[in-house]
């Protein structure tokens, strides 16, 4: 194969303009894993105690179809959002995310920092019902 005929099947910029954001994307969740937010160091803890009590596991800042996720368990397609302020600022784009991952089976459940702070234990009930309706 010559070449042009090559250079005709692979567009060298768009694969390396979609290699570079994901990269970009990768660096941005390995910086958000090493420094969390208070209400994702917070809600950590509990997933935590989660993973060490059930056979499922939760991963940090995972990217799942192109949206890094806050915490994610493949196997329930599972992701949970902790909202802090920035999010009253984005809530178009988030519905956006939201429903784009629903399409693929994502179900997400949202908390805010207040309530990983303040209601822990109602925080760990609820996703660990989730959890289960999902395992049938």
């Amino acid at each position: 194969m010559s070449l042009a005929e090559l250079s005709q099947i692979w567009k060298p910029q768009k694969h390396s303009q979609w290699i570079r954001k994901q990269i970009k994307k990768d660096q941005l969740a390995k910086g958000m894993i090493l420094y969390p937010t208070q209400g994702e160091a917070k809600a950590w803890t509990i997933l935590q105690e989660i993973n060490r009590i059930t056979p499922y596991y939760f991963k940090r800042q995972r990217i799942v179809y192109g949206y890094i996720i806050d915490f994610y368990c493949h196997p329930l397609r599972l992701g949970i959002e902790i909202d802090g302020s920035i999010h009253q600022n984005q809530r178009l784009y988030d519905q956006y995310r939201e429903d784009n991952l629903k399409r693929e089976g994502i179900k997400l459940l949202h908390f805010t920092n207040w309530q990983v702070f303040n209601q822990p234990e109602i925080v760990k009930k609820q996703i660990v019902e989730i959890m289960l309706k999902g395992e049938t």
